[in-house]
C-alpha cells in the first residue's frame, strides 16, 4: 500500500507545529536556589564563581595569546639562527652545507618579517575598529 503525498504533508505539518509549540509549553525555573546561578530571562545561568572561567573579555584573551605566540616566535627564531650559525661554522668549506645554513638564516628572517607584518596589520585594524586615534595605548 502506497501512502499518498497529501497525507504525508499533513503529518509533517502537524509534527512541525507540535515541535514549534513545545518551547511555549515548557516553564522555566522561577528561582535559582543553589547560590551559584542567577536567573536570566527565566533560565538559571551559572556565575563566574561556579564555572571557574575567567571574566576577561575575549579581546584581552586573544591579545594574551598573540603576545605569547610572538614570544615563542622570538625564541624559535633565535634557536634557528644558532642552529644555522653552528651549521655554517661546521661546514668546513662544503658549498651544500654553507648554502643550507644561509637558507636557514634567510628563511628565519623572512618568517620573522612576515609575523611582524601580520602583527602590525592586526594591531592597526584593531586600533581602527576601536576608534583609537594614535594615542599610543592599545585597547588590549
Amino acid at each position: 500500500m502506497k501512502i499518498k503525498a497529501p497525507f504525508l504533508n499533513r503529518v509533517f505539518s502537524i509534527a512541525v507545529f507540535i515541535l514549534a509549540s513545545l518551547p511555549s509549553l515548557v516553564r522555566a525555573a522561577a528561582s535559582c536556589e543553589d547560590g551559584k546561578t542567577v536567573l536570566m530571562n527565566g533560565v538559571c545561568v551559572p556565575t563566574q564563581a561556579a564555572t571557574g572561567l575567567s571574566d576577561r573579555e575575549p579581546g584581552s584573551v586573544i591579545a594574551t595569546v598573540i603576545y605569547w605566540l610572538m614570544g615563542v616566535l622570538g625564541i624559535v627564531a633565535i634557536l634557528m639562527f644558532v642552529v644555522a650559525g653552528v651549521q655554517y661554522l661546521l661546514a668546513g668549506g662544503d658549498e651544500k652545507k654553507t648554502d643550507s645554513a644561509k637558507n636557514i638564516m634567510k628563511f628565519t628572517v623572512m618568517g620573522v618579517a612576515v609575523a611582524l607584518v601580520a602583527y602590525m596589520i592586526v594591531y592597526t585594524v584593531q586600533q581602527l575598529v576601536a576608534g583609537d586615534q594614535g594615542t599610543g595605548t592599545a585597547a588590549y
